[in-house]
């Protein structure tokens, strides 16, 4: 696998990449030390708190890299 820089590519509007993650509340504490700002949503279909927002069977929190793509993590409720 590689990952390859492209001068013309813009940040995505959606989310680019969600990666799982077995404990979504000590990811976020985690990355907020590291300086990582999580985002909140107050929407009709989607609501956070405390950064999280519970979607059926699974966590999620979403978060932006520097180039401004959306990043989210995910926690797996039924396994």
């Amino acid at each position: 696998m590689a990952l390859l820089e492209d001068p013309a590519a813009k940040p995505s509007g959606h989310t680019a990449i969600s990666f799982e993650v077995q404990d979504i509340t000590a990811a976020i504490r985690d990355l907020g030390t590291r300086g990582v700002a999580f985002e909140d949503y107050d929407l009709p279909d989607l609501k956070t708190t405390d950064h999280v927002c519970v979607l059926g069977s699974e966590k999620a929190a979403w978060f932006s890299d520097p180039d401004g793509n959306i990043l989210c993590l995910h926690e797996n409720l039924s396994a």
